[in-house]
This record gives C-alpha cells, structure tokens and sequence, in this order.
C-alpha cells in the first residue's frame, strides 16, 4: 500500500470505533468502505478489510493471538477466516503504522471491539503494536432500553423468530454487557489516556449534523470526511434499518430461521422487508417490546453510571439529552391490528416482486394467515417479565 504525501507537522491518529453494535456501526462501516480510495487520497486511511466492510476477522486475530484458547462470538462464521488468514495480521498493523508515518488518520472499526478486545492485555497488545501516543478510541452508548428493543429487533431478523425465551436470553445477555462499560472504559483510559477515549451517546438530538456519520466525523475532528459525507448524504442508503416491532413480530410467515436456511428468493423478502420504503408504509410505531414502566425502570438502573460517564468523558452532568423515557404504552395489539400489517406486508411484496418478473402472489399464497401472529404481551408465559421484575426488586 503506497500512502500520498500527508501534514507532516501534525502526527496522524490511529483510531478505534469500538461500538457498541446498534448505534450506527453499519452505517459508519459502509460509508469509509465505500469511500475509502477517496478517503485515501485525502489524509484518511481505512484499511481494506480481510472479508466485508469492517475489521471482524482482524479483531478475532487480535484476540487469539493474545488469548489462543478463548472461546469467541462469530467464529461459526469467521473462524476459519481468523485462522487462515492469521499471516495477514502483521501486514495489517504494518500499513496502519505505515499510514501514520505518512500523516494519515487511520480508521479500524467493529461494534464488537469493545467487548470482544475488553482485557488489560488485549489493550496493552493494541498498545504495543500501534504505540501509546495518538491513539484514539471510539464508543457510541445507547441508552439501555432503546439498545435491549434494537438488540430483540435485530435477533428476530435472523437468529430465530420473536419469543419469551428469546426476549429472556436477550435481556440476560445485553444487560451483562452493558454492566462492563465502565470497567471496560477504564483500561482503555488507563493505557491511552482518559483525554483520548471519546463516548458519545447515540440520540439523533445529540448528533452533530444529525445523523451519526455527521457526527463522528465531526467529533474527530475529520473534516475531509464530514465535507464529503455532506456531499453524499442524499444518496447514502447503505444503513442497516430496524423494522417497527409489529411487523419483525411477523416475519415468519415470510421467512425461514436462522437466517443461513434461507433460499435466495427469502433473501429477496428479507431485503424488502427491510426497507425504508415498507416502513413508510407501515407508518410510525404503533407497539414496543417493552412497556413504559419497564422502559423507565431500565434507564433508572443505570443513571448513576450515566452521570459519571457524562462527568469522565463529557464534562457535564447529564449523558442524553432525552435521559428519561417520554409517553406512554401504547394500546395492546389486535387480531385485526395484526391482519392489517401483514396484509400491508403481504401486498407491498407482491408489487415489488412483481416488477422485477416474479409472480409472487402464487409463491406467497400460504403465507398470509395471522392465526399464529399473536402479540409477545399475550403469552402465558412470560418469562423474560419475571426476569425483569426480579432484576427490579434486587
């Protein structure tokens, strides 16, 4: 990789986008992949990843080669590609180097890196390799009942159907990680430094520019990158979006789980499923997974960590500036609620496959029923309810 001449008077910054995951990561990903010959050019370097738009396989090399026998996320799908491509991981950190030592910032980002690279010495490793100086990390924080709804959303896109077990584990696992942001944030300040660890939370309101690349843009101080996202904003569509809660509830009359068993015509659905143009039609939300006093428990449980990572990294008092959940529940589902939004579902994919040649009618004819839809909240079992109420009276 040959780098153009940079700013030698200013020393470049390697940089870290840590996460989490569901605060923009995709989004932020696809833009520095889909720009990074551009970005080269002109003082930003975002090194080509070993598979996709972001730095997945290189994050689990860093963490094998400092702990061989861990037990990772994502190594169904990556493991072989971590393994096999293990001799490219000092190419890797040789080009950042390299980058930096022709004055340009480097980029290197995954939602993962916070709580897959979350010891002492996987820091000090990172560290070692790219030194202590100009070193800077990046994290977006969400708060945590609109984080738990995205992570319930996103599981029931692919890993398996919306269910009381499912929002149960969900639960169970988010709230883990989200107890370690503090003690995670604490050895990434302690290694490089309190004044290069940037948090942001992830609330449009906050957002410099109003969106998320705007503002992480805006926050580095990456001007090049902020001008050309100015410039691309109307055309930008490569985000990963979250369908509303009653329509993801519904999925799987359309779609097989987890979603490696799906045919290429059910990848078609997925896709269109998720787009912005369904959503438009489906309209504003109409029911969430989590009721308001739920919703306003969740966010009281965590103000005290709130206000001392507003205090640390911000230097204010409060971390958002929505910082309390806002309304109220909504009205529970109905039978006829459900058939309305499936028939929307139903028919928008009809006229969308159907201008592209397939006679979709017939292929989606037994999948229009709603006598299985019925809403989370009417379950007679509700586990992952107990488990908060639980969680609650602690």
């Amino acid at each position: 990789m040959s780098f153009p001449s940079g700013n030698f008077d200013q020393l470049a910054n390697i940089i870290f986008h840590i996460g989490c995951p569901k605060t923009g990561t995709t989004s932020i990903q696809n833009f520095l992949f889909q720009n990074a010959e551009w970005l080269n050019e002109n003082g930003i370097y975002y090194p080509k990843p070993i598979f996709g738009s972001n730095h997945v396989v290189e994050m689990l090399q860093i963490a094998k080669t400092v702990e061989p026998n861990a037990t990772l996320p994502w190594t169904d799908r990556w493991d072989d590609l971590a393994t096999t491509e293990r001799a490219r991981l000092p190419i890797f950190v040789d080009s950042i180097n390299k980058a930096r030592d022709a004055s340009l910032d480097s980029i290197i980002s995954h939602e993962g890196f916070f709580n897959v690279l979350h010891t002492r010495d996987h820091i000090e490793w990172l560290a070692e390799s790219f030194g202590r100086e100009n070193v800077k990390a990046v994290l977006y924080v969400r708060r945590i009942d609109q984080w738990i709804e995205a992570s319930i959303s996103q599981r029931s896109k692919g890993t398996e159907p919306c269910s009381e077990d499912m929002i149960r584990r969900v639960l169970d696992k988010k709230l883990g990680d989200y107890d370690l942001i503090e003690q995670r944030l604490d050895i990434w300040s302690e290694i490089f430094g309190v004044q290069n660890v940037i948090v942001r939370p992830f609330e449009r309101k906050s957002f410099a520019g109003g969106d998320v690349i705007a503002d992480f843009a805006d926050t580095l101080g990456l001007s090049k990158l902020a001008g050309l996202f100015d410039e691309k904003r109307e055309t930008f569509e490569a985000r990963n979006l979250s369908p509303n809660v009653e329509s993801i509830r519904l999925w799987p009359h359309f779609l097989s789980y987890p979603v490696s068993q799906r045919s290429e015509f059910e990848k078609k659905i997925q896709e269109l499923l998720s787009s912005k143009q369904l959503l438009d039609k489906l309209g504003s939300p109409r029911t969430s997974f989590l009721s308001f006093e739920e919703r306003t428990s969740l966010v009281n449980r965590y103000s005290g960590m709130y206000a001392r990572i507003a205090e640390k990294f911000l230097g204010r008092t409060t971390f958002f500036a929505n910082d309390v959940p806002q309304g109220s529940d909504w009205p529970a589902l109905t039978q006829a609620d459900n058939e309305r939004t499936l028939k929307i579902m139903h028919d928008y994919l009809v006229d969308s496959l159907n201008k592209e040649g397939t006679d979709a009618k017939v292929l989606l004819s037994d999948r229009t029923s709603c006598d299985s839809a019925v809403p989370v909240s009417e379950s007679s079992s509700p586990t992952w309810r107990d488990y908060l109420g639980r969680l609650f009276a602690r």
